[in-house]
């Protein structure tokens, strides 16, 4: 297909989609398309995401092609993609017989056993004499749901010989061979179809994507000149350029050139303004990354939609470490859109940002889990703050807490019971801190940690239980331990 051809096709299926959208405006009896106008309508307003069209193209089809296959079929995707529920009451009033995709719609809603996966898919594939664009859509994104990519690519020749339209086979594979990781399998496959259609800017930019996923910078950065040089106003292709010149270490200012570009293109950009961020982040310059971060989230509307929560789940985490003035507000939108809203998650989170530097961060993400829940939660720097504030018995009780509802791992066991042990020496003296110590090391085995900076934190506790245990041989008093005894010299008390 040359390019103008392709020119030809988009300009047709852009002019019987708007012809569509204006015929909404009549009454049904006046809404005069053909049965395989309406299919591809549909099929065209599932790549835009536009549910809104799909359902009048159904009601329009069950008007005028009540007895329609392909428009059954079509009905079949919409309920699927709805909900299971819809599916399985699509289903249950729907003869799958001998109709591939009403069949592959029924494994898909009772997939079979692991083991039983791939005889189920050769047993569907020995039936169909061939597959339609639309069979093989749903076809290969059953085989990829039921986890058998390594089925797929060993029935390539099978599945070449049943497909009606090579090009599809091909673009399902290649995308199926991203999701699979399997970058370079799915660049043979864009290369192949780059060979078919070659002033298809959009499958070169796909070609140029997964090269530059299997490490092959150079054939990226030609394939995705190629994509530019048949189209260059496409924004996706702008920001791969943009990030292979990234990771190559090119300009910056030619980086940012290309990612302005891109957005007067596609005003809004999440991955842009994403990438763009990060770009100023390195560069020094945080103001700037949290202005696009924000711009970004401000295009994410705060629904249930799957995709709309994991942009939220992707933006915020990173938008925090740039510290702006409404993290309070942002947490609280994370945490509304997350279903995962445990103790052990959100103190995960902000022992892990707390390690890494962030402490105030972390905080942060206490403040937001208990104000959300109206329940206190255990945290590491929490027990630290208590202890270094001289609340030991709250310390104590906060290590106590950590235990029962987090768990003690080898990272932090040394540490937790270093703090228990000081914090009880300096409330109860000497004594009940020994006692602890010989409980733990006759139920707990500290010399089966295996990292090094475990062992060393162990060999640490060791030393502090050796001092308390020589203080002790001296018979100091309790006011000694309240008041003087400081084996860290955090207080800058004088023994």
């Amino acid at each position: 297909m040359s390019l103008d051809d392709d020119q030809q096709y988009a300009e047709n299926r852009d002019e019987l989609l708007n012809r569509f959208r204006e015929s909404l405006k009549k009454p049904m009896s006046e809404r005069y398309f053909d049965e395989d106008d309406l299919v591809e309508i549909f099929d065209y307003a599932g790549d835009l995401n536009d549910d809104f069209l799909r359902m009048e193209v159904l009601m329009c089809g069950a008007r005028y092609y009540p007895d329609s296959e392909q428009l059954l079929e079509r009905r079949g995707i919409f309920y699927s993609q709805y909900s299971d529920e819809a599916r399985e009451q699509f289903l249950l009033h729907t003869d799958p017989s001998g109709n591939p995709i009403l069949e592959i719609l029924t494994v898909r809603s009772n997939p079979p056993e692991d083991d039983k996966a791939k005889e189920t898919l050769d047993a569907m594939l020995n039936r169909y004499e061939s597959l339609t664009d639309e069979e093989v859509i749903q076809f290969i994104d059953l085989a990829s749901s039921l986890d058998q990519w390594d089925w797929i690519r060993s029935n390539m020749d099978r599945l070449r010989k049943k497909a009606q339209y090579l090009n599809v086979l091909l673009y399902e594979v290649a995308i199926v061979a991203e999701l699979a990781q399997d970058y370079a399998y799915g660049a043979q496959m864009m290369e192949e179809l780059t060979e078919i259609e070659p002033f298809n800017s959009y499958f070169w930019m796909l070609l140029a994507r997964l090269y530059a996923q299997a490490n092959d910078q150079e054939r990226a950065m030609s394939a995705i000149d190629y994509s530019l040089a048949i189209n260059p106003d496409s924004a996706p292709s702008l920001l791969i350029k943009a990030k292979l010149l990234n990771s190559n270490e090119g300009s910056m200012k030619e980086i940012i050139k290309l990612c302005k570009r891109a957005l007067e293109l596609a005003p809004g950009d999440i991955d842009v303004l994403r990438f763009l961020s990060m770009v100023y982040q390195n560069a020094g310059v945080p103001e700037m990354a949290e202005k696009l971060l924000t711009e970004a989230l401000d295009q994410v509307p705060e629904t249930d939609n799957p995709d709309d929560r994991q942009r939220v789940f992707d933006i915020i985490p990173e938008l925090i470490l740039l510290q702006p003035k409404n993290i309070g507000r942002l947490l609280d939108r994370f945490f509304r859109a997350s279903d995962e809203n445990s103790h052990l998650m959100w103190a995960s989170w902000a022992q892990q940002l707390s390690m890494q530097g962030h402490p105030e961060i972390a905080r942060e993400i206490i403040k937001c889990f208990e104000r959300n829940t109206g329940n206190k939660i255990p945290s590491l720097f929490g027990i630290e703050d208590a202890f270094t504030d001289k609340n030991f018995a709250e310390a104590i009780n906060e290590v106590a807490d950590y235990v029962n509802t987090i768990g003690s791992s080898e990272e932090f066991f040394p540490s937790l019971l270093a703090i228990h042990l000081m914090a009880l020496a300096k409330t109860e003296g000497p004594e009940a801190a020994i006692r602890l110590a010989q409980q733990v090391s006759d139920e707990v085995d500290l010399n089966s940690f295996h990292s090094i900076n475990s062992k060393l934190e162990y060999l640490g506790l060791q030393m502090l239980i050796n001092d308390i245990k020589t203080r002790n041989n001296r018979h100091l008093s309790l006011k000694f331990w309240r008041d003087k005894y400081d084996p860290l010299n955090y207080w800058n008390t004088t023994e």
